[in-house]
């Protein structure tokens, strides 16, 4: 565990919007080695679907076939991978969109993974919510999200490589709202002691912190280049964004 009252020690992060003119939203987020990239499509409406007072998130994921270059021929990338890892976006990000501002109309979320050294699915969620924000969907807070690995020896390692996630005890987590804190989705998985389960989620809500500083100031900046001849613009970015 990290010594008490030290943030937890987290690889190096990156994150930019604007990565896909394509897309009314997008962006980039890297986590080491780990790089992924997220495009948002939309509002589409269509005439032909059953009236729904709340608009649609569809969420695809696809890995790319060199994303794991060491585990590649032993553990290609798979089409049930790529359908949990957008179901988990989905569950992750849906209570941060005000879907209620868009009825009948349906929003195209698309990621692409395309290098996996661990970290994969807490980096899909911090760079999905980031193109989600740089698309201006209406949001009641944007989502960051971390995991960590904790280990025989009681360590607890924060965004864990691919290494250490194969030989890690057990994993765990954590996507939250950046500014209210509450919790959007929760993960564990492997062998992990009831005594430490509370100080794994601890560290990775430390972590979740960290992260969403880095998304927070990636929207601030996307806003002062876009509205760099705009008197007060990139000040009035910083004080939606710290809420």
């Amino acid at each position: 565990m990290p010594a008490a009252g030290q943030p937890l020690v987290v690889r190096p992060i990156n994150a930019q919007t604007g990565a896909i003119r394509s897309g009314v939203g997008s962006a980039v987020f890297e986590v080491g080695s780990t790089r992924v990239v997220c495009a948002v499509y939309g509002p589409q409406v269509d005439a032909r679907q059953e009236f729904s007072e709340r608009g649609r998130l569809a969420c695809e994921v696809k890995v790319a076939a060199f994303a794991r270059p060491a585990r590649s021929a032993s553990a290609p990338p798979t089409g049930a991978e790529e359908s949990a890892f957008a179901a988990e976006l989905h569950t992750a990000l849906s209570p941060s969109l005000r879907l209620d501002a868009y009825p009948k109309s349906s929003w195209q979320l698309c990621a692409f993974v395309v290098e996996d050294d661990g970290s994969a699915l807490p980096a899909l969620i911090n760079c999905a919510s980031l193109a989600l924000a740089d698309a201006g969907i209406q949001m009641f807070d944007m989502v960051a999200a971390c995991s960590v690995a904790c280990f025989h020896d009681g360590r607890v390692v924060g965004t864990p490589t691919a290494e250490e996630e194969a030989s890690a005890l057990g994993q765990v987590l954590f996507a939250q709202m950046a500014g209210s804190g509450k919790v959007s989705s929760l993960q564990a998985s492997g062998l992990i002691p009831a005594n430490a389960f509370d100080d794994a989620c601890a560290a990775a809500a430390a972590g979740c912190a960290a992260t969403a500083q880095t998304l927070r100031a990636a929207l601030v900046a996307s806003w002062r280049t876009r509205h760099a001849d705009v008197n007060g613009s990139a000040k009035l970015a910083e004080a939606v964004v710290a809420g």
